[in-house]
């Protein structure tokens, strides 16, 4: 994806299980001063899947409202 929080160039990639969860992860090219790549986040997400639709997307929300607070810190 070209931007996911305030990262750009991230790779995302998402697994479901047979045990009924969801696995996704996200890694985020971390550049310095110079536009050069100088570390790499990498963040896993791990959900169980939910019958209640309404429930799920509020679960789902409460960790978007989470994840667009990382920022890395030098």
């Amino acid at each position: 994806m070209e931007t996911w929080a305030d990262f750009k160039n991230v790779f995302t990639y998402t697994l479901e299980n047979d045990d009924d969860t969801t696995q996704s992860f996200f890694i985020a090219p971390v550049y310095d001063d110079d536009g050069e790549i100088e570390e790499c986040l990498t963040v896993e997400i791990g959900v169980t899947k939910m019958d209640n639709a309404d429930k799920a997307m509020l679960r789902d929300d409460a960790i978007s409202d989470i994840l667009n607070t990382l920022k890395v810190d030098d």
